[in-house]
């Protein structure tokens, strides 16, 4: 997609053009390999958030932190789970 008001600009497979170029690709983003993107994805969000390891423990949680790195950056799932497992800890009353 290539929608004006989208401050990300054009898009393909949910990777942006910048991200593509980022990568290396230099071809038109709507011919932009599927290989290419899960490439990024893993390197990009997968890798960093160590979900392998998060899946093994929830996969619901492993779904919500990938796409929330995806559409927010890496850092901000680490943040909301920080704070989420603060609150089910009663801010280190449980444990």
């Amino acid at each position: 997609s290539n929608i004006v008001q989208d401050s990300g600009g054009e898009t393909m497979l949910g990777i942006t053009v910048g991200v593509a170029r980022d990568y290396g690709y230099t071809g038109p983003m709507r011919k932009l390999p599927l290989s290419l993107a899960i490439e990024i994805y893993a390197e990009r969000y997968w890798k960093p958030l160590l979900l392998d390891e998060v899946v093994e423990l929830s996969p619901e949680l492993e779904y919500v932190m990938m796409d929330i790195g995806v559409n927010r950056g890496i850092v901000r799932p680490v943040l909301f789970l920080q704070r989420l497992l603060n609150v089910l800890n009663l801010n280190a009353e449980v444990y």
